[in-house]
């Protein structure tokens, strides 16, 4: 490629004009159809539209850009960011790995290992490829950014404030500082103050999900229990995701000793009470999400901020409460259909975990495939007590039970493998 043609498409592409690029970029394929660069510099046009059929382009042109060239570092680069697209965390560190061993000197790729490390919750690993950027390149503004993200992922708020201030004054301009510092100031529980940095990063970037996602959870945090839930689930993400599972456990068996001691204690109604505010407990930080989505959904101001994609599980979530509260009602008239009502709030749970998965995700259709099972198991299960099968209304009910919870744990353990 000549040099006053990749020049355009780098300026292109900096000013996020990626269909003009990608246009470009594809008539320049038609002469030069083996070209690692082009193909390259297409795959980073294609992953600025997130649809399906755009990230299933991207990785064919990163393969053919690997395929002709494997011994070019920028080509690895490349691979990398489509695995990060699609959730593959792992993958995208080796991918970042190879090609740092082609080219350690790269400021850019240690940035991105980084920031991959950051996703996958290894926050030393994340803060060393930081650090290893800005040594190569004191003011890389990415890799400086992300570590005030990693502070602030440990909980070292004060340390990520005063870090980011120097960048704001530096470039005030950059979307993603102004989002970094509403981050920032929500963690700091200032989720009021928090909106106008969001606001500021999408007026210079009104592509940045970055940003959108930090608007609604300043929006969603006006709820105390979404708050309390939230704190929650920043001291949880502070470790690793074994780590994680392994606190998770930790809780469960406090209670189940805490229900015996109850129980041996004769004390049935602490026991009842315990086993009753823990279940709550876990419905909220499972139901938090989506029904603030709902609500964000019912404004008539904020529901342009979401997504397709929330759009679709706020309807979801609408639907199955709907649903429920009529069953519930003909509850009164037949027993048999207060147990439809249970299973239409169970079904909220596996639902809004399938739909919050990307499309590109290896997670997204066995997730829906498997809550269609259970939604299978529910209904044949609420047939058969109304038509008097009061055995396999029974069956069905326990193979659902037993089915929604093991949907939880399986959902936690392809988490620890996405990050492995």
């Amino acid at each position: 490629m000549k040099r006053p043609q990749f020049d355009r498409i780098q300026l292109l592409l900096e000013q996020r004009r990626h269909a003009q690029a990608r246009s470009e970029l594809e008539a320049l394929l038609l002469e030069r159809p083996e070209d690692p660069l082009l193909h390259a510099l297409l795959v980073h046009a294609l992953l600025e539209n997130n649809s399906p059929s755009a990230l299933a382009a991207a990785e064919r042109h990163a393969h053919q850009a690997l395929r002709s060239a494997p011994e070019a570092p920028f080509c690895h680069y490349t691979l990398a960011l489509v695995r990060q697209s699609q959730q593959q965390y792992g993958a995208a560190a080796e991918a970042l790995q190879v090609a740092l061993a082609q080219d350690p000197q790269a400021a850019d790729y240690h940035a991105r290992l980084g920031l991959v490390q950051f996703l996958r919750q290894r926050l030393p690993e994340a803060l060393r490829c930081a650090e290893a950027a800005l040594q190569l390149e004191p003011e890389h503004t990415d890799a400086a950014n992300l570590r005030n993200m990693i502070l602030l992922q440990q909980g070292q708020t004060d340390k990520a404030s005063a870090g980011l201030q120097p960048l704001l004054q530096r470039e005030p301009d950059n979307a993603r500082l102004h989002s970094s510092r509403g981050w920032i100031l929500l963690d700091q529980g200032q989720w009021q103050a928090a909106r106008q940095p969001f606001e500021e990063a999408l007026r210079l970037d009104p592509e940045l999900n970055w940003a959108r996602e930090g608007l609604i959870e300043s929006l969603k945090s006006r709820w105390l229990l979404y708050r309390l839930v939230r704190r929650y689930q920043r001291w949880l993400g502070r470790f690793r995701p074994a780590g994680q599972w392994g606190r998770v456990l930790l809780i469960v068996l406090l209670l189940q000793l805490s229900t015996r001691l109850a129980g041996q204690a004769g004390a049935e109604q602490l026991m009842l009470g315990l086993v009753l505010l823990y279940l709550g407990f876990v419905l909220l930080t499972w139901l938090a999400d989506p029904l603030c989505l709902l609500a964000l959904r019912l404004h008539p101001q904020e529901q342009r901020l979401l997504s397709a994609a929330e759009r679709q599980r706020s309807s979801l979530t609408a639907g199955l409460l709907m649903l429920s509260l009529g069953f519930a009602l003909l509850g009164f008239w037949q027993n048999a259909f207060w147990l439809g009502a249970i299973f239409c709030l169970a079904l909220l749970i596996p639902l809004n975990l399938a739909l919050e998965q990307s499309r590109s995700s290896p997670q997204h259709y066995p997730a829906l495939l498997y809550s269609g099972l259970l939604g299978s198991l529910a209904l044949g299960s609420l047939l058969s007590g109304l038509s008097g099968f009061t055995q396999l209304c029974g069956l069905l009910a326990l193979a659902f039970g037993l089915g929604w919870a093991a949907f939880l744990w399986l959902s936690g353990l392809w988490l620890l493998k996405s990050r492995a």
